[in-house]
């Protein structure tokens, strides 16, 4: 493990802040909110939606000051524990340098979220040196219909709430990456439909441990050769592979070489103990194996363990991974742990 501040554990009672630090999806998802806002406080947790999360200005939520001003306002509430992120998006980079940094040093809060809000986790794991937690957006899980999945609440109960790290991870039985609409409300009719989850894959064996980087890509590229990029030595980096140019497409396997292919050229790969890659969102069977040619040779010259199809991201049920936390991975037996 790394060294970084670990936030207090969250009581019951205490605030959770809701905040946009990117798209604006808020005010077209209403009947998502109530559910979301719902299950939080099933958890004992007061939700408080941001002064500026529920807008919208065009591809962002509010202007640069008002998302700013939100986190801030998070992070100096004292009755705040935790503070959660609407949905992802692509723009939290422009946030970076505004942030105060020393602030939230001062008043370490935990912060989860995926997808761009890499970027925050990056950010403030190199300039306050904060653990935070990639995990389940307000939207995305806890809007569920009917409710959350039990293996996103269990894991984000066990780690977020209480804090407790060390666990053995099982893939989960089944998951999903189907769409039904928000805005038109197609996701209040029924749940999503399911499949068989065929578990994971070693795509290069062996066995190694290091401490936890989860990003997606691209938004671990919007960082690359910055300040607010961390140093990746002795990480297991994780790769969660988004969406495409629509909710409705994976994101290409171009792309995917794309974007992997900048991190081994910004020698991110070398550095690095171990691999992990997410279950890609919407990909066929054919299109994995696509996907499998591409980082078999990206990782062709790496000796280091890579394990695909684990549950976090874009596809759900997703467990949560604090920052910094270490893992150990080992083939011979199929174990994927956090110690």
């Amino acid at each position: 493990m790394i060294n970084l501040i670990k936030p207090a554990p969250i009581k019951p009672g205490d605030t959770v802040y809701v905040i946009s630090p990117s798209a604006g999806i808020m005010p077209f998802a209403e009947n998502r909110v109530k559910r979301s806002k719902k299950n939080l406080e099933k958890l004992g947790l007061k939700v408080k939606i941001a002064p500026n999360a529920n807008k919208n200005d065009g591809y962002v939520s509010s202007s640069v000051e008002n998302r700013v001003s939100d986190i801030h306002c998070a992070f100096r509430d004292e009755n705040c524990s935790l503070i959660i992120a609407a949905i992802g998006g692509n723009h939290s980079n422009q946030l970076l340098k505004h942030l105060d940094y020393e602030l939230i040093k001062k008043n370490p809060k935990t912060f989860v979220g995926y997808s761009d809000n890499t970027v925050l986790h990056l950010g403030l794991m190199s300039q306050a040196g904060l653990q935070t937690v990639y995990g389940p957006c307000f939207l995305n899980q806890f809007g569920e219909n009917p409710e959350p999945f039990e293996y996103t609440m269990d894991d984000f109960t066990k780690v977020v709430i209480n804090k407790i790290y060390p666990r053995k991870i099982l893939p989960s039985e089944q998951y999903t990456d189907e769409i039904l609409d928000w805005f038109k409300n197609e996701d209040a009719k029924r749940p999503r439909k399911q499949k068989v989850n065929l578990g994971w894959e070693w795509w290069q064996e062996g066995k190694s441990s290091g401490w936890a980087l989860p990003v997606a890509i691209p938004s671990i590229n919007h960082v690359l050769t910055t300040k607010y990029m961390p140093d990746v030595t002795g990480a297991v980096l994780m790769i969660d592979i988004p969406e495409g140019g629509s909710m409705y497409e994976g994101m290409s396997v171009a792309d995917v070489d794309s974007w992997m292919t900048d991190l081994s050229n910004a020698e991110v790969l070398s550095k690095i103990n171990a691999l992990v890659i997410s279950r890609p969102y919407r990909y066929s069977a054919a299109t994995i194996a696509e996907l499998k040619k591409v980082i078999d040779r990206i990782t062709h010259d790496l000796e280091i363990p890579v394990l695909f199809n684990i549950d976090f991201g874009h596809t759900d049920p997703m467990i949560s991974i604090p920052y910094g936390t270490t893992i150990r991975l080992d083939s011979n037996k199929n174990s994927f742990e956090f110690i």
